[in-house]
């Protein structure tokens, strides 16, 4: 059996550990990156918010031709249900999209609109600039490394500004400007080059940046579990049905109480276990009862809240008070080697410069 030492090189950094560039609404950032992206295949699964077993039906303007405001429409208000990582295999994914032999999210894609075919989500180390409130960086020179994760669209802008300054060096190693934020829940603010890179202002900054960088930059295992999620195909499954459930009471037109839904997996897992318990007892004679005794009905117990009568003086249980959602997910097995990305995501996380080529750069 392996053994190991107690010993900060040997954490495993979960994605809600990593320290991730994030904007607040109305505030800007400078950056720069140092390598190319990571990316993986993921599930964007999202389904309407029920308050009170009714639908949320929130407003929306929709996007004018040449910018602003056009129509107002309503829609659901959407919750966000989990962000797993793609089990389908990257080279069929590729190739024609989805993988619904190997992937239960891809395979709902093809059954239900409700949910989506995977999507690329990339992430990658960015030096991050501190900045005063002039947007001028911060005497004395300081900065952080952090990981910056975004989507397709994000991705086709830098691709854009790479190659627009590839006679230059391209967008690797140039300061990159971003925002103001529009909104601070989905990450939305403009990209623009830098007109000069601050890093290379003189070689004691040239060097803090590098160093930092070096020091602080996580490996590509942590930058794929910042693009999503990595959990087993039956976890997926179990945030399917979470999304079915949804789904179902708009079909239906929503249902009265608070409590309408209890979460299918945890009760399924903790029938399996009372109806193992109980079969075995069944057999046995059912002893007699002493006159006035209190008799607990396990069969009562054993059955969900939803389908006790209203006349029942019982007081059940809830399954939900005894299981709460986050039920830790086992360790998938390891992701199928990923194809070739175009351009910048084509090249390993790995494959940054060293520290004497990063020195190097703009002298």
């Amino acid at each position: 059996m392996p053994t190991t030492d107690f010993d900060s090189a040997n954490r495993i950094a979960r994605s809600g550990q990593l320290d991730k560039l994030t904007l607040g609404y109305e505030e800007s950032a400078r950056i720069v990156l140092l390598e190319q992206p990571t990316f993986a295949w993921v599930h964007q699964l999202r389904a309407p918010k029920i308050v009170d077993g009714k639908p949320v039906i929130v407003t929306k303007k929709r996007r004018a031709k040449g910018g602003g405001d056009g129509d107002a429409y309503d829609t659901y208000d959407m919750d966000f249900i989990g962000r797993p990582r793609c089990t389908g295999d990257y080279g069929v994914i590729a190739d024609k999209g989805v993988d619904p032999e190997n992937c239960p999210a891809c395979k709902r894609s093809q059954e239900s609109d409700q949910v989506r075919p995977p999507e690329r989500r990339f992430a990658v180390n960015v030096i991050r600039y501190a900045m005063d409130r002039s947007g001028k960086p911060v005497t004395p020179f300081s900065c952080t490394c952090l990981v910056w994760a975004y989507n397709e669209t994000t991705y086709d802008r830098l691709i854009s500004l790479h190659e627009e300054y590839r006679d230059a060096g391209g967008i690797i190693g140039r300061d990159l400007r971003l925002g103001p934020c529009t909104s601070a829940a989905f990450q939305n603010y403009e990209i623009s080059p830098g007109n000069q890179s601050w890093w290379k202002h003189n070689e004691e900054i040239k060097r803090r940046v590098v160093e930092t960088f070096t020091a602080n930059r996580v490996g590509q295992k942590d930058l794929e579990g910042a693009c999503g999620r990595d959990v087993a195909a039956r976890w997926i499954s179990d945030d399917l049905d979470r999304v079915a459930d949804r789904w179902r009471i708009v079909d239906t037109g929503g249902l009265s109480g608070g409590d309408h839904m209890v979460a299918r997996a945890d009760t399924a897992s903790l029938n399996d276990g009372l109806e193992e318990l109980l079969g075995a007892s069944s057999a046995a004679a059912t002893p007699a009862v002493p006159a006035g005794a209190t008799v607990v009905d396990l069969e009562l117990l054993n059955t969900p809240t939803s389908s006790v009568p209203v006349t029942s003086t019982a007081s059940v249980v809830s399954v939900d008070d005894l299981f709460g959602e986050d039920d830790p997910a086992p360790a998938a097995p390891p992701a199928p080697a990923a194809p070739a990305a175009a351009v910048s995501a084509a090249a390993p996380a790995e494959a940054v410069m060293d520290f004497d080529a990063l020195m190097q750069l703009g002298t």
